[in-house]
């Protein structure tokens, strides 16, 4: 009679069932390469192997990011070199200009020409792009950010990616802050903002402008003299000068005793000093040789100046042509102005006093926006004042129109060696005309700014050099790590299985030579 072991048999099926699931899962890991085929497997080493994965897929990220931005920066790095080097050339021939003085028409208009190329390739590299995402945009990466007047039209807003924890680099740029733009334009009192006009193309559209002489109408005198204090006519006379539709006269004579002038310099301060004078400031210009000339400036910077002479004056300092444009440039202008010289230059109720220094020599105009008041509340009536203050130590003012139209306050010492400047007691006038500053000087902020600029993004491209190693490093490190986690070690798991096959025959062995036993085998 046979007797069945139920505790045997129980046994042997829990044994199977082990041996079955550890041959399953070395076999799994051999086919597979990995160890960790479910998280039961070693929920520890899971967990651990999840996080940094999770490391490497955001090291993954980075790199991937820096790529990107790599490509950006050196475009944009490479467009700011080329508008620095443009500008780099372009200075070196605007000192010739300006310590030229006078120049044919012929030298004019390639100088013209030459600037008007320089500030056209400039707005270009501005509006540079990658497929069609302009770099120096900000956010608004579809449009031009920069008109044909160099005018500032993006977003101030960046777009960046991250390259590591904490660290982002741009793939666009804010063009104001790159490519070194300057208040110009017609401030504006409701947004207390004015536009923003690359410095270095403001400065060239003026050099533009004024070589192209349609702007502010100055004349000087044909001779020169060796001192302004010495007499320079012999008989008296009368000199008329026509303004426009506007005519004045000054009397002159040879005796140094009556209270008629006679000196040039007497001659410059009757012309200033008259009552009838309807716009025109005369000033004595020194050329480099130390000669003293007579020169009229008008005001609304358009107007003709034309003088007739009824003695032996205009015979004595010859005739009156125009400065060659090239004195113009020697002025100082404010950034900011007016669409109109009519327009009020403050609000209703606003006044103050500005104040300007000329070498170590200063005056003062006030002006206020009641145009009921004598105190000048126009740009036309603030360089009139200004010209016929008699506290000026020989500051010529003008009505200035820029290449975009708008109105600007110009300065022009008789010394152009002199530094002119202004101060605004209120405040009211200088926040809509800005600081006044040489042509160069506005060259040298706008160019300085893109330098600082293209540093900017060079430290950017640093930072790639100096991340991507790195994240490049510790992504091997971490996918070793994953790897130790969860990679199968082929000769453990080769072991491991060959043990584990031995085991299950045996077992199975063991069970064949055992399920058939019975108490009548020990009978025999």
């Amino acid at each position: 009679m046979r007797v069945p072991d139920i505790s045997f048999y129980n046994t042997f099926i829990r044994n199977n069932e082990i041996k079955e699931n550890k041959l399953a899962k070395y076999t799994n890991q051999l086919s597979s390469g990995k160890k960790l085929l479910v998280p039961s497997d070693n929920t520890v080493d899971t967990i651990k192997a999840q996080r940094l994965k999770r490391i490497t897929d955001t090291l993954a990220t980075y790199n991937r990011n820096m790529d990107q931005v790599q490509t950006i920066l050196d475009v944009a790095e490479s467009t700011l070199g080329n508008v620095v080097d443009a500008s780099q050339e372009a200075r070196v021939h605007i000192v010739q200009v300006l310590n030229t003085g006078v120049m044919d028409a012929e030298d004019a208009q390639i100088l013209k020409d030459y600037f008007q190329s320089i500030r056209d390739y400039i707005v270009r590299q501005a509006n540079i792009s990658i497929g069609d995402s302009r770099l120096f945009g900000g956010v608004k990466a579809q449009m031009d950010p920069f008109n044909n007047s160099a005018i500032y039209q993006g977003e101030s807003l960046e777009t960046k990616v991250p390259v590591s924890k904490g660290v982002e680099l741009n793939t666009t740029f804010n063009g104001i802050e790159y490519l070194g733009t300057l208040n110009s334009g017609v401030y504006d009192t409701t947004t207390n903002k004015a536009p923003q006009k690359i410095g270095v193309v403001k400065a060239l559209d003026d050099i533009i402008n004024i070589i192209d002489g349609n702007q502010l109408t100055i004349y000087k005198s044909t001779n020169g003299f060796t001192s302004e204090n010495l007499p320079i006519v012999s008989t008296s006379g009368t000199l008329t000068i026509k303004y426009g539709s506007n005519t004045f006269s000054i009397n002159y004579d040879a005796d140094p005793n009556t209270t008629t002038p006679t000196t040039l310099q007497e001659i410059v301060n009757e012309i200033n000093a008259s009552t009838s004078n309807p716009g025109v400031a005369a000033f004595i210009y020194t050329d480099s040789k130390g000669k003293k000339y007579l020169g009229l400036a008008g005001s609304d910077g358009t107007t003709p100046v034309e003088v007739s002479d009824t003695g032996d004056l205009l015979q004595n300092v010859g005739d009156f042509s125009s400065f060659g444009d090239i004195i113009k440039l020697h002025g100082y202008y404010s950034e900011m102005g007016y669409n109109s010289p009519a327009d009020p230059i403050v609000a209703t109720g606003e006044n103050g006093t500005l104040t300007i220094n000329y070498g170590t020599q200063s005056f003062s105009i006030n002006y206020d926006g009641d145009t009921t008041t004598t105190n000048p509340s126009t740009l036309e009536e603030l360089v009139f004042a200004i010209n016929k203050s008699p506290n000026n130590p020989g500051v010529r003012a003008y009505v200035y129109q820029d290449k975009d139209g708008t109105y600007r306050l110009g300065l022009l010492g008789d010394s152009i060696d002199e530094i002119i400047s202004i101060q605004d007691s209120s405040g009211n006038l200088q926040k809509r005309i800005g600081n006044v500053e040489a042509i160069l000087d506005t060259f040298d902020k706008g160019f300085q700014k893109v330098a600082q600029g293209r540093s900017r993004i060079g430290t950017q491209i640093n930072v790639i050099e100096d991340f991507k190693p790195q994240n490049e490093y510790l992504n091997a490190a971490f996918s070793e790590l994953i790897s130790k986690f969860e990679d199968a070690d082929y000769v453990s798991v080769i072991t491991e299985l060959e043990k584990t096959k031995t085991a299950y025959e045996a077992l199975l062995a063991s069970f064949n030579q055992n399920k058939d036993l019975s108490l009548l085998n020990f009978l025999k």
